[in-house]
């Protein structure tokens, strides 16, 4: 059978990877009138498998380089439905693929419906609270499911208005002022760009070589990799240059620092590595101008949901951003567009194949999708 992350037909579990049979019950709706409905077993199957996505390019950050986003996909089927979710783990949190799946493979689901979010996360948090990648993967699957058994998008089940979604920035990692320039390009139809940065002189050289080619309204995002003095003297710099904002100048957990960068800043500033689920929320409005909330580093949509309107309460902005991830991924991200200032979803495009169909980002311009669930159907 192919592997996930590869075209294939429509069967995506892999064969070697532990398949649950998880015997639930529900009321049999056709038990006799006046009396307490019937109970009778119904099946739930919960697989989890890797999903190995290798990058159109390798892809440079301040962490590192990464050339495949060994992420995770999780079937929940029941009743003839199958609901979908993918997880990204980042080392960088205390996660990776294979801790994600010792979780998945390990649970004990609850015996209850797939319609009982509550249950089902509540187990996961108590036998795996550190594994978020695969939490959130686990509640995608659920939503999925969900919205494909009722007939509606996810969007509309959490009452979210698709009317209106920002443009998507794409993203350009770390690289030589020629390769920059090459890539921004190639990017010439995004509306947005975001140079990543590392820290040092490189950093000037990419903004000059992109600013060389290119006009196009651009974001720089450090990942941690600035001092307060680099980060000020970049940012001062940077504002002449047209950049629009500046994510996580500093090493996270500096709130203070971050602080008082935010008041000296003639930009804003967003919170990336910040934005975690161990974090503060109100703390971290409190140092910065706009929260980067992505859905697989927070545990999934329900606590993604959380912070964005605790966000909107303290008068701070909100992206909702994503990792290297397909488009099943992306889709679930994609459900809290409408309700987001700014959008970084372009992980699908930064892959050699993606093996889903589904909302798509094309040129920065997100569709979403009106199928049923996430939306979200493996490419034949």
């Amino acid at each position: 059978m192919p592997s996930a992350g590869r075209r294939a037909g429509p069967a995506l579990a892999d064969p070697e990877e532990p398949t649950r049979l998880l015997h639930r019950v529900r009321p049999d709706k056709h038990g006799p009138v006046g009396q307490p409905p019937r109970r009778v077993p119904v099946s739930v199957f919960l697989t989890a498998s890797p999903l190995d996505l290798p990058l159109r390019r390798p892809f440079r950050t301040a962490r590192g380089t990464k050339t495949v986003a060994r992420n995770l996909l999780v079937e929940l089927r029941a009743e003839g439905v199958t609901g979908l979710g993918e997880g990204a783990p980042i080392p960088r949190y205390g996660q990776d693929q294979a801790s994600g799946l010792q979780a998945l493979h390990s649970f004990e689901a609850p015996d209850a419906s797939p319609f009982e979010q509550d249950r089902w996360l509540e187990a996961f948090d108590l036998h795996a609270p550190t594994q978020l990648a695969a939490r959130a993967a686990l509640e995608s699957a659920l939503w999925d499911w969900a919205g494909q058994k009722t007939g509606r998008p996810v969007y509309e089940l959490l009452s979210i208005d698709p009317g209106h979604t920002p443009v998507s920035s794409f993203t350009i990692s770390v690289d030589e002022p020629a390769a920059i320039r090459e890539r921004v390009e190639e990017a010439r139809a995004w509306p947005v760009l975001k140079l990543k940065m590392a820290g040092g002189d490189a950093d000037h050289a990419m903004v000059e070589a992109l600013r060389e080619v290119s006009l196009t309204p651009f974001r720089v995002d450090a990942n941690e990799a600035w001092s307060e003095d680099e980060a000020m003297e970049k940012i001062s710099w940077l504002s002449t240059m047209g950049c629009e904002l500046v994510e996580q100048p500093l090493p996270a957990g500096q709130l203070e620092a971050s602080g008082r960068l935010r008041e000296a800043s003639p930009i804003p500033l967003a919170a990336d590595e910040d934005a975690v689920i161990d974090a503060d929320p109100e703390a971290v409005c409190a140092a910065y101008d706009l929260i980067n909330v992505k859905v697989t580093r927070l545990g999934g949509l329900r606590r993604s949901i959380q912070w964005l309107h605790t966000a909107r309460r303290h008068g701070c902005g909100v992206m909702v951003g994503c990792f290297a991830e397909s488009t099943l991924g992306i889709a679930a991200g994609a459900v809290l567009a409408p309700l987001c200032d700014q959008i970084d979803l372009d992980g699908a495009a930064l892959l050699e194949l993606d093996p889903f169909d589904g909302p798509a980002v094309d040129e920065g311009i997100l569709t979403l999708s009106a199928e049923p669930g996430l939306g979200v159907r493996l490419r034949s």
